[in-house]
C-alpha cells in the first residue's frame, strides 16, 4: 500500500498539505519525516492513548499509536499536520471523542493518560501493562 500511496503523490491523484508531515487516502496515511515515511492503516491501529507531557514551561498534547507493524509512533501536537490528524482520527477510528483534548489538557503539568482506543476492548492499566513493558 506505501508504494501505491506514494506512486500517486509523485503523479498528483493524492496531495500533501505543505505544512503537513501526513499524507492521506482513504485506508489510512503516510507519515513523512527527514529520514524515512511510515505508513499507518486505519484498520491496522490496535491502541491509542492521549497524553501530555510535561515540556516544564509548558504542555505538549501527544498520542502513542500501537499497530502490529509499527510497535509505536508518538505524535504530538508540534508535528506539522496536527489539527488535520485530529480530525481524521476522530472520523476514521471508532469511540474517540472529539473533545478527547479537551479532557486532557487540564489540570495543568498532569500527564492525564487515557486510553483513546483499544481495539482488543482491554482496560486502559491492562493495555499500560501490555505495551509499555
Amino acid at each position: 500500500m506505501a508504494f501505491k500511496l506514494v506512486e500517486k503523490i509523485f503523479n498528483g491523484s493524492v496531495s500533501k498539505e505543505p505544512s503537513s508531515a501526513f499524507v492521506w487516502d482513504d485506508f489510512g496515511f503516510l507519515l513523512t519525516n527527514k529520514s524515512k515515511i511510515i505508513n499507518i492503516r486505519w484498520a491496522d491501529i490496535e491502541t491509542i492513548f492521549g497524553y501530555k507531557a510535561d515540556c516544564f514551561t509548558f504542555d505538549e498534547i501527544c498520542v502513542d499509536i500501537f499497530t502490529a507493524e509499527t510497535s509505536l509512533l508518538r505524535l504530538t501536537e508540534s508535528t506539522p499536520g496536527w489539527d488535520q490528524f485530529n480530525s481524521k482520527l476522530n472520523e476514521n477510528i471508532p469511540g474517540i471523542s472529539a473533545y478527547w483534548t479537551s479532557n486532557i489538557i487540564t489540570p495543568a503539568f498532569a500527564t492525564n493518560m487515557t486510553l483513546l482506543f483499544d481495539r482488543k476492548g482491554r482496560t486502559m492499566e491492562q493495555a499500560e501493562a501490555d505495551l509499555y513493558k
